[in-house]
């Protein structure tokens, strides 16, 4: 059956109408949103390569500067190496030279307290006494001095003991052993091995 009215028009289909009206808005629509959405993407697209383009410059101006700065300190270490191996070879050389100097300096130091310390020892001989076989030696960083004496009597004999004991860097007092009677210098004269050891310093 036809729509009509009475005058024998068709009537309008107006629900076909809203629905076509309702599609083409809703079509705009998404048009519209798909639209804005590419603008958005297109712009942050566009943030992005001027970003990239502000920042890659200094970063590759950066990359460069630390590229030439590690260069720059590999040199610098590999000269250091070579300095360093020329110091070590320098050193090797020198060392020998150095420890004679050492050793004969040590030698000319405990020779000049040798001499002192026997200069010591015959400084305190006096007159009433006589020194036989005196015989110095330095050995393990000790002085050691032995002589046979001669005394006119007992107490001139061990007044030079003490006063030897009296020595600077003396280990031990003195030793005296074979002490006998001797006429050499009196009737109440002795004999006796005399003995003593001194430190060497360092």
């Amino acid at each position: 059956m036809q729509d009509a009215s009475l005058h024998g028009r068709v009537a309008p289909k107006s629900k076909s109408i809203n629905v076509e009206a309702n599609l083409l808005e809703e079509r705009l629509e998404y048009r519209e949103r798909v639209r804005t959405t590419a603008k958005n993407r297109v712009g942050i697209l566009l943030i992005g390569i001027g970003l990239s383009v502000l920042a890659i410059p200094p970063l590759y101006r950066a990359d460069k500067a630390a590229q030439a700065h590690h260069a720059f300190l590999t040199i610098q270490e590999k000269q250091m190496v070579a300095r360093l191996d020329e110091l070590k070879k320098v050193q090797d050389t020198a060392k020998p030279i150095i420890q004679d100097q050492q050793i004969v300096a040590s030698l000319h130091r405990h020779a000049h307290e040798f001499l002192g310390q026997m200069t010591l020892f015959f400084d305190d001989v006096n007159p009433s006494l006589s020194l036989q076989n005196v015989n110095g030696q330095v050995q393990s960083g000790t002085i050691k001095i032995m002589s046979q004496v001669e005394a006119t009597s007992y107490k001139a004999a061990f007044d030079f003991v003490s006063l030897t004991a009296k020595s600077p860097n003396s280990v031990e007092p003195p030793i005296i052993s074979s002490m006998n009677s001797s006429a050499a210098l009196g009737k109440d004269g002795v004999t006796f091995d005399f003995q003593q050891k001194i430190k060497v310093t360092q």
